[in-house]
């Protein structure tokens, strides 16, 4: 089927609301597309619900308006439910206003239950559409703008939690040594240290916060605070992992904990003094 498009609108274009209209009819076709670049708005518009979402993926839009049925003979609108959960699955964010026939009521609040955020009776009243596009556009720029805000935090916060892992680590003489950690999602709760505390001491830690994302990324990052002065006492392993037990202790959930493996290295003597609290137990390898 042929794709129809009307590319004008009173502003320009960089600055309208980009509408993709779906249906299956030409004339309904012509006549929103009509209504919509009279008020303003940039459209494209495809009879087939097949090209929706190869349309989405060219071009961006900030609202789909798509009737529900496509099958001619038959009111259940069993493409458009699917099409709007494909809609949904492609851009969670990108609004959807659906059409119906007169007495199709339960088939839009299936729509809606699926993910469309409103619907219009056909024949539509020219007013209702255009204040319920107004409202959807506005809501869909309104979900990206918080988007983007929460992304911008994300990646903030990763690179602060990336500054307090240790940039480079120390050189130990006859030993090797190499640390690496990818969080599952932007942050998370993994930390380690390599410190030299003495010519021939070095302090070894590694720990992992129950729990994933910002929780366990901030108590990763209480516990880094507490532990840093710790170290440079030059404290027994046992006594450094009381301490920071009891510190840690004062501002940790009861459904969180840290398990926490501290040693110190002499390679001056090749003996490793260590203190393993539930972490999983070193591997000594000759």
């Amino acid at each position: 089927m042929s794709t129809y498009s009307i590319a004008e609108a009173h502003s320009s274009q960089d600055d309208a609301a980009r509408v993709l209209i779906a249906d299956d009819q030409v004339p309904v076709l012509d006549a929103l597309q009509l209504l919509l670049k009279s008020h303003g708005y940039c459209t494209q518009a495809v009879s087939d619900p097949s090209e929706v979402l190869p349309a989405l993926e060219s071009d961006p839009f900030d609202v789909v308006l798509m009737d529900m049925n496509y099958e001619r003979d038959t009111t259940a609108g069993d493409e458009g439910l699917e099409l709007v959960s494909q809609i949904r699955s492609h851009d969670r964010n990108l609004p959807v206003l659906v059409m119906t026939a007169w007495g199709s009521v339960e088939l839009a609040v299936e729509a809606m239950r699926r993910g469309a955020g409103d619907f219009v009776q056909k024949p539509w009243q020219n007013q209702q559409l255009l204040e319920k596009l107004r409202v959807q556009i506005e809501r869909g720029q309104m979900q990206r703008r918080v988007q983007r805000s929460s992304e911008d935090e994300l990646q903030e916060a990763q690179e602060i939690q990336r500054k307090l892992l240790p940039r480079s680590l120390p050189g130990i003489s006859d030993y090797e040594i190499a640390a690496i950690t990818q969080p599952i999602r932007f942050v998370g709760g993994d930390y380690y240290n390599v410190a030299r505390v003495s010519e021939n001491e070095t302090a070894l830690c590694i720990a992992d916060v129950a729990g994933k994302g910002l929780p366990a990324a901030l108590l990763m990052s209480s516990l880094q605070a507490a532990l840093r002065p710790l170290i440079w006492q030059k404290l027994p392993p046992r006594e450094l992992c009381r301490r920071l037990n009891r510190m840690l202790c004062d501002i940790t959930p009861v459904s969180k904990f840290i398990t926490f493996f501290y040693g110190v290295l002499n390679n001056k003597e090749h003996r490793l003094t260590y203190c393993n609290a539930g972490h999983n137990p070193p591997i000594m390898v000759r």
